[in-house]
């Protein structure tokens, strides 16, 4: 069987990593898309390519298919209509046909891809697979349908292929199937992290050598930048930020800013900031030793990814509680997931306040 995992982020990378140990069988052949969407796929993909984890990597630019601003809307239009000769251009050549794919974005490359199969006659069974948190909830209500999926299944059926939607999938591969909050129509199938760690440590350090940037993380104190303001919703995680600051001591701080920041607001906060190094905190932490260390953010997925993913019990604190986010993700709706994900029989070490004075006891406690 020919099976293809499409990633758009350093983290979808190490996910697929778990996918393939999962679905590999003898005779399958699992090849790897990398979408021109982060900092260094070019060559984050020349190394995965190198280290032949993947009987075939694909890079291709798909960024027409998935910007949706001005005249890249008319493009797009065009590229949908005239589907085969806009695959053959990303990938540069004729598609081969596969079995099965696996993605978290489905958006309009994804889908024009998944249409393409189908018009050549092949029934492609597609999966979902876990993107951390937000993969737990219900998808039509986190990420709403674009309108250009819309158009995309208005022209499916004209082609007779009526049955491609977002909807229709066989199945969605997550780490604790159990932490999903509304049970789909499809299967949720159960994501196995029981890969061997000193094999994936192995490709990890393969993949984005990360030793050089394992060493900056020299402070005690970590605190995550939201992608809630690279997403232009309003989070005012900076007063939060300047009062630790303030608490536990510049010198014992380090502010790791969001990849997708174009602008450092915590400059004069005179405290180390780490920027964007194309390298996911997922693979920093399981190979770096951050035992020693604690982690604060208001709500960002890369401690809950690594609790999912790894397990282990590093100290750390979710603030979105206490700050009264107005987002989806932390509406009442879905604290199913936060509960469980934060429940101490599921591991020690995550915390999320509902009262700011004893998140400040606990962090005083932290500086001894």
């Amino acid at each position: 069987m020919k099976k293809i995992i499409f990633c758009q982020t350093p983290f979808q990378i190490i996910v697929s990593l778990f996918i393939k140990e999962q679905i590999k069988n003898i005779n399958d052949q699992v090849e790897l898309v990398i979408v021109d969407t982060f900092n260094d796929y070019q060559i984050i993909a020349e190394r995965i390519q190198k280290a032949k984890i993947f009987e075939q990597v694909h890079v291709v630019c798909a960024q027409e298919l998935i910007k949706t601003k001005g005249l890249k809307n008319i493009k797009k239009f065009f590229s949908i209509i005239f589907l085969k000769h806009k695959m053959k251009k990303i990938f540069g050549k004729e598609i081969s046909l596969y079995d099965e794919m696996y993605y978290w974005n489905y958006d309009a490359f994804i889908a024009s891809f998944r249409s393409y199969q189908e018009i050549k006659g092949k029934k492609i069974k597609n999966f979902i697979y876990d993107e951390g948190y937000i993969s737990y909830m219900p998808i039509d209500e986190v990420i709403p349908k674009k309108n250009f999926l819309k158009l995309i299944e208005k022209i499916n059926s004209i082609r007779g292929i009526k049955s491609v939607k977002r909807e229709n999938t066989d199945g969605i591969l997550l780490f604790e199937p159990e932490f999903i909050i509304k049970k789909p129509s499809y299967p949720v199938i159960r994501l196995n992290n029981t890969i061997d760690k000193q094999i994936l440590k192995k490709y990890l350090a393969k993949i984005f050598e990360a030793e050089s940037v394992i060493k900056k993380y020299d402070r005690k104190f970590i605190l995550f930048e939201e992608a809630m303001l690279a997403n232009q919703e309003t989070v005012d995680d900076f007063s939060i930020f300047n009062n630790i600051v303030n608490f536990v001591g510049k010198d014992n701080v380090i502010i790791k800013l969001h990849p997708r920041t174009k602008k450092n607001r915590f400059r004069d906060l005179g405290v180390k900031i780490l920027g964007s190094d194309g390298i996911p905190w997922e693979a920093v932490m399981l190979l770096g030793d951050f035992k020693d260390k604690v982690l604060i953010t208001i709500g960002s997925g890369s401690i809950t990814n690594c609790r999912l993913i790894f397990g282990g019990n590093i100290t750390s604190y979710m603030l979105f509680r206490i700050l009264n986010i107005d987002l989806p993700q932390f509406n009442e709706r879905y604290i199913k997931f936060w509960n469980d994900i934060g429940n101490p029989q599921y591991g020690k070490g995550l915390t999320i306040p509902t009262d700011e004075k004893i998140f400040w006891e606990s962090l005083r406690e932290q500086i001894k």
